[in-house]
């Protein structure tokens, strides 16, 4: 909860007490920079208390932190004001905490003085020896109840240097009232795919009363509500998880869910301040794998490079196929290492990098080498673009296509297509090693990659021709070709992906249909040129067709809200994902966009002519080293417009100043950039 609302709740709480039947004594946040008004660390460990913006205990920013160092053995305590306990015979305590263990046992836990301090009443404690985040909610009577001077204390027990540090927040201790549901959490993820998504959460009974029966409510914003009674038998300070029987249909798009306790035992609450939660939902058409994106900033000449390389190696060797990885090779220390380029300094600059080694993870600064925690953790993160690619070879020439497919709108945004060598040898330095990995050679499109914008199911394709001979490249059967789409404003990397290796594209299905045909939806696709080897079919994120060689599918139409992806297989590839939906505010669907031209004639004489329906930007000529020859706006080349089912523009371009050989034509469109190669004769 929002630290200002619940400071809000706290002083409505405080007006209306005899009303609610609830006494609050102890309501902690922890949410200024410095200690609670009238706290105070009472004997030793007095510099090990703080306060950390840290939220790893489970609320909000901030939070009360005591640190293993300076090195403390005894019991510290952090003392509360005064609070007055007249006539109270027993309270509710409710706190959450994280321990970063270390390698020992130790003690935390609550006490009560009356004399300040002079005696203390343990109200609870629990000893700790495993790393995690914890909440206690416990009843607690101690012989300081009663009294009209209280104070209570969070106290440490043990050895500080056992621990790396122990976190908490929402410290409260009050009276309980009979009916008192607390809705604990709303448990939906706040990232999910569009369609039937079942609305569950969890609660706590805070009252003395068994909750027998409760009445609660969902409500999505611009789509309805759904309130139901639930029959259940908590008893007091137990927790249970609820679902909704019905679920919610949500579309793509972002939406603020709000549930609300209504009722207990057929009664209103005795306190509502804690029976309403909201979350905002990202709702995607679909999720996928996410492959974090590593990107090594190093050197042949950095003395410390080494031991990190050594890191990284052994861990990207245990968890193959879950990564992607670019090593930018700088040119310091002095004399740099002999494969730097000037691409590299752009990234330098880019994510300020100040000194090697220096780590960047789906665009995070490690400053260490990567863990296997924090590959998991992003592992299990939630991504929503499809990237797939491949690339092939001609001599030296290296052709990429890579697809980049979203499932929800994104705007300005920019595709990578980067080529490094897998392994190189001759890049010697000031160190003992001998050879490096993932060394970037190429960043085709440019350093800043290629802006795009997609619509939620529209796929982009580019493609790219480079002469490798113009880089550092020890041998053409070494390469690898990274792939990844990130905002450069706030750096985030939505997903990225290894393209195919010496491989055809491999194309996805086209023409993706849906048909309402009576009480039946017909889905029908048309084969790619590819000949892949069959499909997935998923209705509503569902598979319903496995590794199928049909293109057709007819299933019963129950009046839902339907997304259906088909998923291209190869014998060791598979294609990015098409999608289409069958909301009434699009029934065609949602376009499939492919940035594309032709060239011909090829080999060229004089007047190259190009054939797109993109609108062009620029026109840039290389030659075979990729040195720019020629260069020319769109507006300085010859246009001609044909109608057609759909519109076409034909553009000439004259080659009489060019030498017969291999040259490469790069287009920059609204949509993306794509080279070809064309030979001059």
């Amino acid at each position: 909860m929002n630290k200002g609302v619940l400071l809000a709740l706290v002083l409505f709480c405080a007006t209306t007490i005899f009303a609610q039947k609830r006494t609050v004594f102890i309501n902690e946040s922890f949410n200024t920079i410095d200690f609670p008004e009238g706290w105070e660390v009472k004997g030793g460990g007095q510099n090990n208390w703080e306060i950390s913006e840290n939220m790893l205990a489970g609320g909000e920013p901030n939070e009360l932190y005591f640190d293993w160092t300076p090195k403390f053995i005894g019991t510290s305590r952090f003392m509360t004001h005064a609070v007055d306990m007249t006539n109270v015979t027993e309270a509710y305590l409710s706190l959450k905490h994280f321990l970063n263990a270390h390698n020992g046992e130790n003690t935390i836990g609550v006490a009560t003085t009356s004399d300040d301090g002079a005696t203390w009443n343990v109200a609870w404690s629990q000893a700790y020896s495993t790393t995690g985040a914890y909440e206690i909610n416990e009843t607690i009577s101690t012989p300081d109840m009663g009294k009209a001077n209280v104070r209570f204390c969070l106290f440490f027990e043990g050895e500080s240097n056992t621990i790396s540090g122990w976190h908490f927040d929402d410290f409260m201790v009050l009276t309980q009232d009979n009916h008192d549901i607390n809705l604990l959490s709303i448990d939906v993820e706040e990232n999910l795919n569009a369609g039937n998504t079942d609305i569950s959460f969890t609660i706590q009974n805070e009252g003395v009363v068994t909750v027998n029966t409760f009445e609660a409510r969902y409500e999505i914003e611009g789509i309805g509500s759904v309130t139901q009674t639930f029959n259940t038998n908590i008893e007091t300070l137990k927790s249970e998880k609820f679902t909704f029987n019905t679920a919610a249909v949500i579309p793509p798009g972002t939406y603020n869910l709000t549930v609300e306790i209504l009722s207990i035992n057929g009664e209103e609450d005795n306190y509502i301040n804690n029976n309403a939660l909201e979350k905002k939902l990202n709702v995607v058409l679909g999720l996928v794998d996410r492959k974090p994106m590593i990107e090594h900033f190093s050197a042949s000449t950095c003395p410390n490079c080494p031991t990190v390389n050594a890191a990284m190696l052994q861990l990207t060797h245990l968890n193959q196929d879950k990564y992607t990885y670019v090593k930018y090779p700088v040119d310091w220390p002095s004399p740099g290492d002999p494969y730097h380029t000037a691409e590299v300094d752009e990234r330098v600059y880019f994510y300020s990098v100040i000194g090697v080694p220096s780590i960047f993870f789906d665009a995070r600064d490690m400053g260490t080498p990567i863990s296997q925690t924090d590959l998991n953790e992003r592992l299990a993160a939630p991504a929503y673009v499809d990237i797939k690619g491949s690339f092939t070879m001609e001599g030296n020439n290296i052709n990429v296509i890579a697809d980049f497919m979203s499932y929800k709108d994104i705007d300005n945004v920019n595709a990578f297509v980067v080529v490094n060598e897998k392994t190189t040898e001759l890049n010697y330095g000031t160190t003992d090693e001998t050879e490096w990995h993932h060394i970037m050679m190429k960043m085709l499109g440019g350093t800043e990659g290629t802006k795009i914008s997609l619509k939620a199911g529209e796929y982009k394709r580019m493609e790219f021709s480079y002469d490798m001979s113009n880089t550092h490249m020890e041998e053409t059967d070494d390469l690898e070709v990274a792939l990844w789409l990130q905002n450069l404003g706030d750096r985030e990397i939505y997903n990225s992906n290894f393209a195919y290796e010496y491989s055809e594209h491999p194309y996805p299905a086209e023409n993706l249909q849906i048909a309402k045909n009576g009480d039946k939806l017909d889905i029908t696709w048309e084969n790619p040129s590819s000949n892949p080897k069959g499909y997935n079919l998923y209705v509503n994120n569902q598979l319903v067709k496995y590794n199928t060689t049909e293109t057709s599918y007819t299933f019963d139409n129950v009046g839902e809200y339907y997304i259906v992806k088909l998923e291209t297989l190869y014998d060791d590839m598979q294609a990015v994902s098409i999608v289409r939906t069958s909301d009434d505010d699009n029934e065609d669907g949602i376009e499939e966009i492919k940035t594309s031209f032709n060239i011909y004639p090829n080999p060229v004489d004089d007047i190259l002519y190009i054939e797109t329906k993109e609108n062009i930007n620029e026109i840039a000529i290389y030659d075979a080293r990729g040195c720019r020859v020629s260069k020319s706006p769109s507006h300085q080349v010859t246009k001609s417009v044909s109608m057609s089912v759909s519109m076409s523009v034909s553009m000439s371009v004259s080659m009489s100043s060019l030498k017969p050989g291999i040259y490469f034509i790069n287009i920059i469109t609204d949509r993306g950039n794509i080279t070809k190669k064309f030979i001059k004769k």
